[in-house]
């Protein structure tokens, strides 16, 4: 029997694609209406979900959720693709990481409330009329306005086999040197009853899901003011080489051995000043190395950050004031390929 795929007003039979907005909550003055493409594919199979812009100023993977919509054919898939390119509209058009309308996050919200804040009813559509229809979802992320950082995969472990190691292939789908979540030490049996964001929530509902970070300081070059092109395209391959390896599309599938993530260290300053990276988004550094410095406004050195053991640069902060506690950077320390953890 053929499968119709209905979300809100918007229906797409089988090999057809569908868009358009659903309304997921109301302010005094306007609604909340969020972007929504279904391409349901003319052959039957597994559904995946993609869900970006949670945090609204992290661009490449709403691009790429949007041309992923645009550039794939139903009439040629086997399943289906459900995106929501912008989760958090009113993050969006304000132009910054939050949500302004609400004092929590977004991601806070999950598994959402029908009659709760407009928070809730928005985790509420997601979790009820996208993830109830998805076999896998893609939370996708990068690096906001503030930050650098190499474009890497989190991924989230429960414990139960199948689920663990659908996750791990997931992961290796895209072409990255660093995978965060996949220890032992990293599997949580006790999942938040609310919040912390789709992947927890899709994992409560044993949904394999992974969370893609592309892009840097919003994705945006600064040298020309667009897009990087190579994040969004980074995100898009690996997209369609997971839906190659699951079927849903025509060509050979690939997976990837990137390292694990065994533990992430982060740095704060313990003064005032301006804070001057000495090590590039993605180094690869060695214990004791100066990472960074921060120096008072005459250019005098007030501090200096070591790196504690070998490692990678996964995050510097881009803004140079600083105060006491501010974040600076983050690494990763690595461990073992990903195929000798989960296989």
């Amino acid at each position: 029997m053929e499968k119709i795929i209905k979300i809100g007003d918007i229906v797409a039979n089988p090999g057809e694609k569908a868009k358009g907005f659903v309304k997921t909550a109301e302010t005094s003055g306007f609604d909340l209406e969020l972007p929504v493409s279904i391409l349901n594919g003319k052959e039957p199979g597994p559904t995946l979900a993609i869900i970006a812009g949670i945090h609204p100023v992290e661009y490449p993977p709403m691009e790429g959720t949007i041309r992923l919509a645009n550039e794939l054919d139903p009439e040629y898939m086997h399943g289906n693709l459900i995106t929501v390119p912008i989760f958090n509209m009113p993050g969006f058009q304000a132009r910054i990481p939050g949500a302004p309308l609400e004092r929590t996050e977004l991601t806070m919200a999950f598994p959402g409330d029908p009659s709760g804040s407009m928070n809730d009813r928005a985790a509420y559509f997601i979790t009820t009329e996208i993830l109830s229809k998805a076999n896998y979802a893609i939370e996708g992320h990068g690096c906001n306005f503030q930050e650098a950082c190499p474009n890497h995969i989190i991924m989230i472990r429960t414990g139960e086999e199948k689920f663990d190691k659908a996750n791990a292939m997931f992961a290796r789908s895209f072409e990255t040197e660093y995978v965060r979540g996949a220890m032992d030490k990293h599997i949580n049996q006790r999942l938040p009853e609310k919040g912390y964001s789709v992947m927890t929530q899709c994992a409560k509902m044993n949904i394999p899901c992974i969370l893609p970070e592309a892009g840097r300081a919003g994705g945006i070059l600064s040298e020309t003011g667009q897009l990087n092109e190579k994040d969004i395209k980074w995100f898009m391959d690996g997209v369609k080489n997971f839906m190659r390896n699951l079927g849903m599309i025509e060509g050979e599938g690939k997976l990837y051995d990137p390292y694990v993530v065994t533990n992430v260290h982060h740095f704060r300053s313990k003064s005032s000043g301006w804070f001057y990276p000495m090590k590039t988004n993605g180094a690869k550094v060695k214990k004791d190395e100066i990472i960074g410095e921060v120096k008072d406004y005459f250019g005098d050195l007030k501090e200096q950050i070591f790196a504690p053991m070998d490692g990678v640069i996964s995050l510097i902060w881009t803004r140079p004031a600083v105060n006491p506690g501010s974040i600076l950077l983050q690494m990763f320390e690595l461990g073992p390929k990903l195929s000798s953890i989960i296989s």
